[in-house]
């Protein structure tokens, strides 16, 4: 199975059941959220060493993605950049995804176990 593949079954799980339609624009998405993840990884780290972590934050961002793709709650369009400004509906799911990856992350710090 290739790591599209356990994206979009991990998608899947945590969605539900996807139409058909839904089906197909995750599995098209899941090839834009891919190299955006893999981009902010550390160069010392790759998707394989973080697979389960890695295949979790992409398939949050294919949700977060999928539900905004329906353009519902577009707020700005940007064609010169194609820079697409939605309503913040997903962002916990965003958020989650790149905290999930902080600790692998370009700049990113993390700490375990320390308690205020």
């Amino acid at each position: 199975m290739t790591l599209q593949e356990e994206i979009l079954q991990t998608t899947e799980q945590l969605i539900g059941s996807l139409s058909q339609e839904d089906h197909d624009r995750a599995e098209a998405l899941i090839y834009a959220v891919v190299p955006y993840l893999r981009s902010r990884l550390r160069s010392d780290v790759q998707e394989a060493d973080i697979k389960p972590t890695f295949i979790v934050a992409a398939a949050l961002l294919t949700m977060s993605m999928l539900d905004a793709s329906g353009f519902d709650n577009l707020q700005a369009l940007s064609a010169g950049t194609m820079q697409l400004t939605f309503d913040g509906k997903n962002d916990r799911r965003v958020r989650l995804a790149l905290m999930m990856l902080a600790p692998f992350s370009h700049g990113a710090a993390a700490f375990r176990g320390v308690t205020a």
